[in-house]
């Protein structure tokens, strides 16, 4: 009995997280394209889904860059716990929770930004093949390939 409802709590564990990084990777683009197109919010959906079938691969390597990228520094918040508990017990670490709380709420509008600027990105480039210039690979002026010996005066 016990069995089968951990197999069964499991596979439902991973079904949700399916759907909700689908959600996540789809759902993004509506706002954007209710805001620019003036779509409605199923068409809209529908439109999302269209241009992310386009631009998965760069969608998803984008969205697994930026959640990598803050799990990571989101996961430095737990050393000031660990270290308080460690050197005080459950009073250290209860003083370590402060300035994990206020390492990860300026941390979580940082990375909520981000997310919102790449979903921008993404819509730009899904719909008009353009990736706007801000957020293109930085490129070496030809003026400085060139040796100053060889400049005009």
């Amino acid at each position: 009995g016990i069995h089968v409802a951990q197999i069964l709590a499991s596979a439902v564990s991973i079904e949700l997280a399916l759907v909700g990084f689908l959600w996540t990777f789809f759902v993004p683009l509506v706002a954007p394209i209710v805001l620019f197109e003036g779509i409605g919010p199923v068409g809209a959906m529908r439109r999302s889904t269209t241009i992310r079938r386009r631009t998965w691969v760069d969608g998803i390597s984008g969205l697994v860059s930026v959640y990598v990228m803050f799990l990571l520094l989101g996961l430095l918040a737990v050393l000031p716990p660990l270290v308080g508990y460690a050197i005080a017990g459950p009073v250290g670490l209860a003083i370590g929770l402060i300035p994990a709380a206020v390492y990860l709420v300026p941390l979580f509008f940082v990375g909520t930004t981000t997310k919102s600027v790449l979903v921008a990105v993404v819509y730009r480039y899904g719909t008009t093949g353009e990736i706007p210039r801000e957020f293109q690979k930085p490129t070496v002026p030809a003026s400085a390939s060139v040796p100053p010996s060889a400049r005009e005066p």
